[in-house]
């Protein structure tokens, strides 16, 4: 564990995430299947600190910022979420998605999160029955950061095609953001309108006389001027 130690210390917003991921590349062939075998040790920290581990290796997040390497940590973190897919990461990852411990859940939807940026991705993680587990987190009040790992996660598995959109929506995740989207914190109010603003350019969706939606859009709008430019987005409705 000494090594997957040490991947904690890749900080998703670090200058070296790039270049510390493509020499464990070269260097660590078996690196993901080690630590998605370690999501099953007995140990709770061992658990967490693997999938931390996965959710670091997997993270795109200086990549804007990044400017001349941006392209070298995109190629990176593309290559680990696909590898955590391929190396049957998916069903640990939804084991401790479904755990009692916070830190679990935390490092869990993290780690998925990252891993549905892919859009190969996508289905697979709809078709391992993540969706109804990361619809039941909208509404972990005891974390604000669960929450928004969980919308966010929706929302890039809607971001590609039709089928995952409807599936998002016949899984009951539009009814649980219309009735929570007014109660959470700002921070998770602004990734809930992203996820609907994403879903709403399907058209099987959403139908043009929602207005109940178009009310509580018509809500949101007075809450800030991101829930303003999510109203913009259903002017349509």
């Amino acid at each position: 564990m000494v090594w997957a130690r040490a991947l904690l210390s890749l900080v998703p917003h670090s200058p070296l995430l790039g270049a510390n991921r493509k020499k464990l590349a070269q260097s660590e062939p078996k690196l993901v299947s080690s630590l998605v075998a370690l999501m099953d040790s007995p140990s709770l920290k061992v658990q967490c600190q693997a999938a931390l581990a996965l959710r670091n290796l997997a993270s795109d997040g200086m990549a804007s910022l990044l400017r001349s390497s941006a392209f070298n940590v995109n190629l990176y973190a593309e290559k680990y979420q696909l590898e955590i897919v391929k190396a049957d990461g998916l069903q640990p990852l939804l084991r401790l998605l479904q755990s009692s411990y916070l830190p679990l859940i935390l490092s869990s939807a993290a780690c998925v999160r990252n891993v549905s940026i892919h859009p190969h991705n996508e289905s697979p993680i709809i078709e391992s029955g993540f969706l109804q587990p990361l619809i039941n987190l909208l509404s972990f009040k005891d974390n604000e950061e669960v929450q928004c790992h969980a919308i966010s996660t929706l929302r890039n598995l809607a971001a590609s095609n039709e089928k995952n959109k409807l599936a998002i929506v016949k899984a009951g995740a539009v009814q649980s953001i219309k009735e929570l989207v007014l109660e959470v914190p700002i921070n998770v109010q602004s990734e809930m309108t992203a996820c609907i603003a994403v879903l709403a350019l399907s058209g099987e969706c959403f139908g043009s006389r929602d207005k109940a939606w178009r009310l509580i859009l018509s809500q949101m709008s007075s809450r800030g001027s991101c829930l303003r430019w999510a109203f913009a987005k259903f002017s349509f409705l």
